[in-house]
Formats: C-alpha cells, sequence, structure tokens
C-alpha cells in the first residue's frame, strides 16, 4: 500500500474530511487531495504533523514507499540547497549595503564614484530579488505556508536600498533620514496589519 492510500484511510479513521485536515495543517484541501491520490507527496514537516495527526508512526505512513522516501531525501536535500542561497544573499546584500552607507557617509579611506555606488545599489536590489524568491522556496520546502517574517525582510532592504540610491543621488542627510524613518513606521505598520490578519484567520 502506498503512502497516498494510507493517508486516506488514515484520516476516515479519524472521522475527519479533508477539509478539516487542511485547516488543522493550514494547507489547501486540494493539497490533502493531492497527497491522498498520489499526486504530490507532503514534506516531512507535513507528515510529522499528519502523524500526529492520525496518531500514527512516521514508520507506518512510510513504510514500503521508495517514491515518498526519494522524494523526502530529495526535498531535503533542496531545502539545504535553498538554504545556502539564501544565507549567501543575505550575506551579499548586507557587504553591499555596508559598502554603499560607507560611501554615503564618507567613511575615512573609502571612496567610490557616483556611478559605482549606483551601480552597487542596483546589484545588491537585484539579489534582494533572489534573496525573497529562495526564502519562499525555503519555507514551502519547510512546511511553512505563510511568508511574512520573509517578505518584511525583503520590504526591509527593498526600503534600504530605496534610501541608498537616494542618498547617492543627494547630499541633504535630514532628506535621507527622514524617508528612512517613514518607511521604517510604514513597514511596521504593515507588519502588524499581517500578524493581525493572519490570527483572525
Amino acid at each position: 500500500m502506498e503512502v497516498s492510500e494510507r493517508l486516506g484511510r488514515a484520516r476516515n479513521n479519524q472521522q475527519l474530511t479533508q477539509l478539516e485536515v487542511a485547516q488543522r495543517l493550514h494547507v489547501s484541501r486540494q493539497t490533502i487531495s493531492n497527497w491522498e491520490t498520489g499526486r504530490s507527496y507532503p514534506d516531512i514537516a507535513s507528515l510529522l504533523s499528519l502523524a500526529d495527526l492520525y496518531r500514527l508512526s512516521l514508520d507506518s505512513l512510510l513504510k514500503e514507499d521508495a517514491k515518498m522516501i526519494e522524494d523526502v531525501k530529495k526535498k531535503e536535500r533542496e531545502r539545504r540547497g535553498t538554504r545556502v542561497i539564501v544565507m549567501s544573499s543575505l550575506a551579499v546584500d548586507l557587504i553591499g549595503l555596508g559598502m554603499i552607507l560607507a560611501h554615503v557617509f564618507k567613511a575615512p579611506g573609502f571612496g567610490m564614484g557616483r556611478l559605482t555606488a549606483m551601480l552597487l545599489v542596483l546589484l545588491v536590489c537585484l539579489n534582494v530579488i533572489v534573496l525573497e524568491a529562495s526564502a519562499v522556496r525555503y519555507q514551502q520546502l519547510s512546511g511553512a505556508t505563510k511568508g511574512t517574517k520573509m517578505t518584511l525582510l525583503t520590504i526591509l532592504f527593498v526600503l534600504m536600498f530605496v534610501i541608498a540610491i537616494i542618498a547617492t543621488l543627494t547630499t541633504n542627510l535630514a532628506l535621507v533620514l527622514g524617508i528612512a524613518c517613514g518607511g521604517l513606521v510604514a513597514c511596521l505598520l504593515w507588519w502588524w496589519l499581517v500578524r493581525l490578519t493572519s490570527l483572525k484567520s
């Protein structure tokens, strides 16, 4: 018997509907249906949650299903690789931001032309896109269904780089600080709004 059949049987034994299981695992009903028909496999975090929900051991769910075990191993390898990409992108962004700030505040011994600074800002902004895509994929592979933290992190990074662009174009420090404070307050308000809406659902 394949894992898809075991999942359907276990759910029926617990007298749960696909919708009830989906709500408890924070996934869609269609996802549960796909798992039970063998169209896709749950990730390891979802498997653990299903085993707890159905009061089964993980071993009894995976027993003799070689395709499922191979899929779980593949997803775990991809998750680890994606984590390396996320951390590397974050490091590149932080180094780039440090260099931009050193240019803006005219750090002693650090000189950079305006064109170089703009190219560095562009490079870091492009890297933020890589960071967001990798972070979303990492969260999917880790079983997370909402990307609030990474999305907030990305918005803050984009805000910092918009400020960096303005800072490279102007020498008005008050303007740069005003935009920074206003943007930070807007991000915090957005984050609280997202948190409140996710608590209600």
